[in-house]
């Protein structure tokens, strides 16, 4: 299988469109929500091991800006790209199948940040098209989380 865009983005609609005033509650569907379309990623022949703590650094991450009600689209896009940092790199995922691998690197950090602040800076409305774009930028960056594998050493993106 390979990672499932339009899964994502119903699975955000849902989140942002759920009644909550407790911040930390929606951090835990958001991150719910995107470490359920991240198990369905894969890199080469190798598919991800999730240990349970992925999801909670994301939701950690997203806890600190969603229960300030000062925070700014920029710092709500830095949280989130952290978080998705660490969700695959602390520790780093691994990845078995056809042999084993794990994640060595996410070069889409500063893109994620761009986009998302871009995103928050006009998120006047919790829409369907709000997470269409939340989910796009998401799975843009997600693309490009390295998997280092072997033998020989290889590398490959998640798809």
């Amino acid at each position: 299988m390979a990672l499932l865009l339009p899964a994502l983005t119903s699975q955000l609609v849902v989140a942002m469109q759920q009644p909550s005033d407790q911040g930390a509650a929606k951090a835990q569907e958001w991150a719910r929500a995107y470490t359920t379309y991240a198990a369905t990623a894969q890199a080469a022949a190798l598919f991800p091991v999730f240990v349970g703590v992925e999801g909670q650094a994301l939701a950690g991450h997203l806890t600190r800006v969603m229960t300030n009600p000062n925070g700014t689209a920029a710092q709500f896009a830095s949280a989130f790209a952290s978080g998705i940092e660490a969700f695959w790199l602390l520790p780093p995922v691994v990845l078995t199948g056809g042999g084993a691998g794990a994640v060595s690197l996410f070069p889409g950090k500063g893109a994620l940040v761009g986009l998302l602040t871009s995103v928050f800076s006009s998120f006047t409305d919790q829409t369907a098209a709000k997470a269409a774009e939340v989910a796009s930028a998401l799975d843009t960056a997600t693309r490009t989380v390295i998997v280092a594998f072997g033998p020989p050493p290889t590398t490959a993106p998640l798809t």
